[in-house]
């Protein structure tokens, strides 16, 4: 959805739903002309996001409208007819075929079922991969139960050694969702303001030259480091320690990423997430920080953030396009792309 605004006018149009591959879909979320706030990082991680997503289910606002596919060329009458032996030539040509093909391979009350149908019984099931234990500093957390369960939506290669601290369990970005953003925000250089772990700043390095990579903790800098060695791409990213107020005035690239903070899991109890008054650092803020870079930006926020602030922060006569990022068909976050990568 792009979204113009303008003094007293704005314009919206909508787009069609994509999806990516897997259990990932990614669909340009139409903004209501009331623009009413969405709802719910878990973004969490499985409810994932900086998560990259959030678990919850709940959305406040109306879904987006959905341009369906064409209808399929297939004679609709003729395909029912036939799989309910109706009267067509086809439909009964396909039952003679398969009435001789059962003459063809009697029952034998011995031996059992004809040896197709005893292979297809007779073939093993595949060995389901053996659950390992949750490790111990996750099973004195309980609420982090559900994050470990879903490990692999938020590193495909997480039993290669991918570390995480407590906070990263319930704000990393799914990877599908971070792969769907890198690719919008391909460039040369890139910044990750707030790169957590480095879930996002990993798929950054797939599709940039370089990433630079900031937190302000710097335990979380070192797993980033290490994380990115699993996934290969550490000699693409320069990681720094230090705090984005204060470290984006001497930055320079093509594209800012977003993903901060949203407060703990916390977040998905609000009816409408206010990304001025209830981010642990002011939203506004850390935006007019990103344009001293670049007016290309990519602010990844929970599902139920306020649509009328995203479109505010385009500023007058920008523009912005807010996507919805779902996991398994349930809408987990947004993200609001701004400048050129609309």
């Amino acid at each position: 959805m792009t979204v113009d605004t303008a003094v007293d006018s704005m314009t919206v149009d909508t787009a069609v739903d994509t999806c990516l591959e897997s259990d990932v879909e990614v669909s340009g979320a139409v903004t209501p002309k009331s623009a009413a706030p969405s709802s719910a990082q878990e973004q969490e991680s499985g409810d994932v996001s900086r998560d990259r997503g959030a678990t919850d289910d709940g959305v406040t606002t109306a879904p987006p409208e959905i341009v369906s596919s064409s209808e399929s060329d297939v004679d609709v009458a003729e395909l029912f007819a036939t799989h309910t032996g109706g009267a067509t030539s086809s439909g009964r040509a396909n039952a003679a075929k398969n009435t001789r093909r059962a003459e063809a391979t009697p029952f034998d009350e011995r031996t059992g079922p004809n040896k197709r149908e005893k292979g297809k019984k007779g073939r093993k099931k595949k060995n389901k991969r053996a659950e390992p234990p949750m490790p111990t500093d996750v099973a004195a957390h309980p609420e982090l139960a559900k994050y470990w369960y879903q490990r692999y939506r938020l590193f495909s290669r997480f039993d290669e050694g991918i570390r995480l601290d407590r906070e990263a369990w319930f704000s990393v970005t799914p990877e599908r969702i971070a792969e769907h953003q890198a690719e919008r925000c391909r460039c040369d250089v890139v910044v990750d303001a707030f790169c957590g772990v480095g879930s996002n700043a990993i798929q950054l390095a797939f599709t940039c030259k370089r990433v630079v990579a900031v937190d302000i903790d710097p335990l979380k800098v070192a797993y980033a480091r290490h994380n990115a060695r699993v996934y290969g791409v550490a000699d693409r990213i320069e990681f720094v320690v230090g705090d984005w107020m204060e470290v984006a005035p001497s930055l320079k690239a093509d594209v800012v990423f977003l993903s901060p903070p949203w407060g703990g899991p916390e977040y998905a109890k609000e009816k409408v997430y206010d990304v001025h008054t209830m981010m642990p650092i002011d939203g506004f803020a850390i935006m007019e920080k990103a344009r001293l870079i670049t007016n290309d930006i990519a602010l990844y926020v929970p599902r139920n953030t306020n649509v009328n602030q995203l479109v505010s922060l385009a500023g007058l006569g920008g523009k912005v396009e807010v996507e919805q990022n779902l996991l398994n068909g349930k809408l987990k976050t947004l993200t609001a792309y701004y400048g050129g990568l609309v």
